[in-house]
C-alpha cells in the first residue's frame, strides 16, 4: 500500500478543486435584477412598517381627504398587483368579491369627497352626494345577503 492510498483512506472528504473556477458572469439583466433584490430586501420591509404611520401622518397634515386617497389608491395597487402577479388564485376560496368591495370604496370616497366639496361650496355637488350614498348602501346591503 502505498502513502497516497492511505492518505485517500484517512480523509473524511474529497474537494474538487473545479468547483473553485469562475463561473460565467452574468449578463446586464441578471446583474439588474440582482442589485433590485438587494436593494428591495433592504427598503421594502421599513417601508412595510413605516407606511401606516405615514398614511396617518399625511392624514393629520393635509387632511381626511389625502387620507381617503392614500388608502384607496393603495387598495387598488395591492388589488392590481394580486391579480397580475397571479397571486389572486391563493384567495379564490374565500368568497370574496374585490370588484364588489372596490367598488364600495370607489363610490364610499366620492360619498365622503361630495360631503367635503358640499361643505366648502354649496353648488349642485348635492346630487352626486346623494347618488353615491344610496349607491354604497345598496351595495352595502347587497353583500350582506349573500351570506
Amino acid at each position: 500500500m502505498s502513502s497516497d492510498e492511505d492518505d485517500e483512506n484517512k480523509r473524511l472528504w474529497v474537494v474538487d478543486p473545479s468547483m473553485f473556477n469562475p463561473g460565467p458572469t452574468p449578463s446586464l439583466p441578471e446583474r439588474i435584477t440582482r442589485f433590485l433584490k438587494s436593494v428591495g430586501r433592504t427598503v421594502i420591509p421599513p417601508l412595510f412598517l413605516t407606511y401606516p404611520v405615514a398614511l396617518v401622518v399625511l392624514g393629520i397634515a393635509f387632511g381626511g381627504f389625502v387620507f381617503w386617497v392614500g388608502l384607496l389608491a393603495s387598495m387598488i395597487l395591492m388589488g392590481l398587483l394580486l391579480s397580475r402577479w397571479g397571486y389572486a388564485a391563493r384567495f379564490e376560496g374565500w368568497d370574496y368579491s374585490l370588484t364588489r368591495h372596490l367598488t364600495g370604496l370607489t363610490l364610499a370616497f366620492l360619498a365622503l369627497a361630495g360631503i367635503y366639496l358640499r361643505l366648502a361650496r354649496y353648488d349642485f355637488w348635492f346630487v352626486p352626494l346623494i347618488f353615491s350614498l344610496v349607491a354604497t348602501g345598496l351595495l352595502y346591503f347587497r353583500g350582506r345577503g349573500k351570506h
